[in-house]
């Protein structure tokens, strides 16, 4: 592998990799709708469908929390939460968020992606409907 040759540390690769990986994210989430609120059903399904969906994002990202390394992923979310909705919630309820995300997706690769993206928001938005937004 040209890790070594490429990158000067393991954190470059990491970080890169992620960078690539949430561009991507980020523009597949503008193309499909702006409506909304971060806890909604839609953009979390989407969430889940997408870093599923995709074998080398999941996974790459199961590696990146196995090897301990899952504070890129956690940080790549909570700096996409609030670009994205920080007009909307608070710093704080977002950073909430985002480790309410890597901690079910955490969980989630670790059991084998038994439950459904659909079960999975179902959850998380239950948890989150009575979010106090600005």
């Amino acid at each position: 592998m040209a890790i070594h040759r490429n990158y000067n540390s393991k954190e470059e690769f990491f970080t890169k990799r992620l960078a690539e990986i949430f561009n991507e994210y980020t523009n597949d989430d503008f193309m499909r709708t702006t409506e909304g609120i971060f806890y909604d059903s839609s953009h979390l399904v989407h969430y889940f469908t997408y870093l599923y969906g995709w074998d080398e994002y999941k996974d790459f990202l199961a590696g990146l929390i196995r090897c301990d390394f899952g504070i890129y992923f956690l940080e790549m979310i909570n700096d996409y939460l609030i670009g994205k909705w920080g007009h909307l919630a608070s710093k704080y309820t977002l950073t909430a968020f985002a480790g309410a995300l890597y901690n079910t997706f955490t969980f989630w690769s670790t059991g084998g992606y038994v439950e459904t993206p659909a079960l999975l928001s179902a959850n998380l938005t239950q948890i989150f409907n009575n979010c106090e937004c600005r």
